[in-house]
């Protein structure tokens, strides 16, 4: 049967032009969504702007060439969103709640996390991220592909003890893929002295990279808690378990950068002196700010930036959503 012979439901068959076209809009998908292209390649390949190829992707998916459909690794937890996102107010919070069992929690967050990047960022944009585990998880399972040029800076020195969190493994994760140059600030997030801290924060290599981290398009942050048994600050040799003691003593409920501070987002000085990187305030350039937490444990610090306005997207387990409602009512009634 020819290609203009009709259908055994009388409905017109396609003409030789509509099915050259249905075939490219085909081979633009294919190479997109199963071969993990960039549209960049793929207009390489065949000859095609970026901008025609983006066309040609949501033609696709206007007339059915593709379909697509979005299989949540975990679902959400819509009634536990609302109440932390109105933990924010006035403020805006965009809130995913995870029903992540638990031991799965922190990868089950990285890869929500990891898609909104995607979703948010374009190619040749910037990214600022800090420490932690979580974070890792994010840079684990971002789709570089799908953010060609993109542009990963340090946001602080490194962490003592933190081969696999530190900012350095994480924007090495990036850079294997993306392949372009990058520069690390070669220095700990703990300055020794003072006069070693006014010449590190002076020197214009790490000025620089930091410049840029506060002037990027998204910032990815994690959190580390002052709870003893999980405390990656002490993991790391940055507080021995008295010095942590101490910190929650002078009211620190976590740290960002290792830069500490209490519930209500306050800066807690005599514990801050010395760090290089940024604070949180620092970041507050940067239009998305997208703060990855797992465990109740991580309540409190998280439940700070909320109120500080520090965060504009969350990302987070049930665990530590329930913790911050809780956390949220102890504090309001003292």
């Amino acid at each position: 049967m020819g290609l203009d012979a009709p259908r055994s439901d009388g409905t017109p068959a396609p003409s030789a032009a509509e099915y050259d076209r249905r075939r490219l809009l085909s081979r633009v998908a294919e190479q997109y969504y199963v071969d993990n292209l960039s549209q960049q390649q793929i207009g390489e390949q065949l000859g095609l702007s970026r901008s025609q190829v983006s066309r040609m992707l949501s033609e696709a998916r206007d007339i059915g060439v593709v379909e697509i459909r979005i299989h949540h690794d975990l679902p959400n937890d819509p009634d536990l969103e609302e109440l932390v996102a109105g933990l924010a107010a006035p403020r805006r919070l965009s809130v995913d709640v995870l029903n992540a069992p638990v031991g799965a929690s922190r990868r089950a967050i990285g890869r929500r996390a990891a898609r909104i990047v995607e979703q948010l960022m374009w190619p040749g944009s910037s990214l600022a991220l800090t420490h932690g585990t979580t974070v890792h998880e994010v840079m684990r399972t971002l789709r570089f592909d799908r953010l060609p040029g993109l542009r990963i800076h340090q946001s602080a020195g490194f962490e003592l003890g933190h081969a696999l969190t530190t900012t350095w493994e994480l924007i090495r994760l990036g850079f294997d893929r993306l392949g372009d140059d990058y520069h690390y600030i070669h220095a700990p997030l703990k300055i020794a002295s003072d006069d070693l801290h006014r010449a590190l924060t002076t020197d214009p290599t790490i000025v620089e990279v930091l410049e840029a981290a506060a002037a990027a398009d998204m910032a990815v942050l994690g959190v580390a808690s002052l709870d003893l048994q999980t405390s990656s600050l002490v993991r790391a040799g940055y507080l021995t378990p008295e010095e942590l003691e101490e910190a929650r003593a002078l009211g620190s409920v976590g740290a960002i950068n290792g830069y500490h501070y209490d519930i209500d987002g306050r800066d807690i000085d005599p514990l801050n002196r010395r760090i290089l990187g940024l604070s949180p305030v620092e970041f507050g350039g940067v239009p998305v700010r997208l703060l990855v937490a797992s465990g109740r444990h991580k309540a409190p610090a998280v439940l700070g930036t909320i109120r500080a306005g520090w965060v504009t997207h969350l990302v987070i387990d049930r665990d530590c959503a329930e913790g911050l409602v809780d956390a949220s009512a102890r504090s309001s009634s003292t």
